[in-house]
């Protein structure tokens, strides 16, 4: 027994000796006449260069390194058009060559010493010599009277269903045969999910049933904790469209959404830690009012709760501490009140909620901003519309110092925003304004209603009327 133990350990030790580490990949392009290859990869939504190889007396682009690669699609990209074909990379199979001509063709490509990629371009190479068929069976048909040529256009309906009834089949046919392929798992992905038809239940009924079951089962054909996954399209395709289609475009459905990507992700560091960013970056920038809602929610219930220590400390603490000035000015908050604040023509104090009214638009301006200047005219626009209509507004000059007084009024009576009734400014910051809502820059526009809770902000100056418009409307219709 023991020298049967001796003997294994010595072939397994043997054969360790003889295993390809690194990679290794060979291209060849008939008549090809550039001299070099890049050699690239995707990553969530972008594409990025790994490598560049010179011909050599072969014929050969041979890329090569003495670390394995990531699992996932990488291009091979000819120079100087940029075309370019795919090749898939796993654990263990990173030696292998491809040939095809110069016109990248899959079916006249070639696969040695990779089953997967062979796999991988037999099935493409089936698609591309289905595909023109089906498309000229899809021109015939338009061109024909769905009733009037019933005869003729279900005959090539069913030509049609045909093509589609061999490509899922083939497409099942790989899932269920070479399970953990890479090949597999794209097909898979890209297959949508199928909605029962709820026929028990009535149109409407029926309608919100399959919506329910389809935005709960999205992700069933894709496996995202898969490593592979985050290097090819087709993960950050699905995740962007269910957050921005699928889901409701509401700060509170999206953040459920969100959190549903991460706990379906985390089975991977490298895709969770990809995403926890990602989403902190994405929502920080969103141009979509209310969005920072999103950004406010991923700070308390991630950084906050320690579950993204890849963020450095100083990333974190200015993550937070963003999250904290904008949390008491979400959309559905109570407007902090401003007292005391200075008539612009230094005739008293007053504060916010001192205005009473259905609605209230606050606008923060500054007499040297650029913006500002595009601004204010819409905002002059705006009074005069809607200040016979239950709407006031609130005009604060965030100039400071002991001249702040005499430049707001100077600058408002050129630019015609001393006539608004409630015009202040605020020029030694007793309100705290600028930390109560955030006044980094100007300009900022807010909404408030009677009850002084914030309902719209960050709104360009040309969308106020267009805005406040449907505000009205909708209260009316309510």
């Amino acid at each position: 027994m023991k020298n049967f133990l001796l003997i294994n350990l010595f072939l397994m030790a043997s054969l360790s000796l003889f295993a390809k580490s690194g990679y290794e990949i060979k291209v060849k392009i008939e008549n090809y006449k550039e001299k070099e290859l890049y050699f690239g990869y995707h990553f969530a939504d972008k594409q990025y260069l790994k490598d560049t190889a010179k011909i050599d007396a072969d014929g050969y682009f041979t890329f090569k390194g003495d670390k394995e690669l990531e699992g996932g699609i990488y291009l091979i990209i000819t120079p100087p058009d940029k075309k370019y074909f795919q090749v898939l990379i796993n654990k263990g199979d990173q030696h292998f060559s491809l040939t095809t001509n110069e016109e990248l063709s899959l079916e006249k490509m070639k696969v040695k010493g990779s089953a997967d990629n062979k796999l991988f371009y037999e099935y493409m190479g089936f698609l591309s010599s289905r595909r023109p068929y089906a498309d000229s069976l899809k021109n015939m048909m338009m061109k024909l009277d769905k009733v009037k040529d019933k005869t003729e256009y279900d005959r090539i309906d069913n030509l049609v269903n045909k093509i589609d009834k061999d490509v899922n089949d083939l497409q099942l046919k790989i899932i269920k045969e070479n399970k953990g392929s890479l090949t597999a798992e794209i097909i898979r992905a890209s297959r949508d999910i199928e909605v029962p038809e709820y026929k028990e239940l009535d149109k409407k009924d029926a309608q919100f049933a399959k919506y329910y079951f389809y935005k709960d089962h999205y992700f069933d054909n894709i496996n995202m904790s898969d490593p592979r996954m985050l290097r090819t399209p087709l993960l950050h395709g699905k995740v962007d469209y269910y957050l921005t289609k699928i889901v409701p475009q509401h700060p509170d459905s999206i953040a459920l959404g969100v959190d549903k990507v991460m706990d379906l992700v985390k089975g991977n560091e490298e895709t969770y830690k990809f995403y926890s960013v990602h989403f902190i970056n994405y929502y920080a920038k969103s141009e979509f009012v209310g969005m920072d809602a999103v950004y406010v929610y991923l700070s308390d219930n991630y950084l906050e709760k320690g579950k993204t220590p890849w963020i450095s400390k100083e990333d974190s603490i200015k993550i937070v501490d963003n999250a904290h000035a904008l949390k008491p000015i979400l959309i559905g908050k109570t407007a902090p009140d401003l007292k005391p604040l200075l008539k612009i023509d230094s005739s008293g104090y007053s504060s916010l909620y001192s205005i009473k009214s259905p609605y209230t638009l606050m606008y923060f301006w500054n007499p040297d901003c650029g913006h500002c200047k595009k601004t204010t005219p819409f905002i002059i626009e705006f009074y005069e519309k809607y200040k016979d209509k239950g709407v006031e507004v609130c005009v604060i000059c965030t100039e400071v110092g002991e001249n702040a007084v005499k430049k707001c009024m100077d600058s408002a009576k050129e630019k015609g925003l001393d006539k608004i009734k409630f015009s202040f400014v605020d020029p030694w910051l007793f309100t705290k304004y600028k930390t109560l809502y955030d006044v980094k820059s100007t300009p900022q526009i807010f909404i408030l209603d009677d009850k002084h809770e914030i309902i719209m902000k960050k709104i360009a100056g040309e969308q106020l009327i267009d805005v406040m418009g449907k505000i009205l409307e909708f209260k009316k219709n309510k």
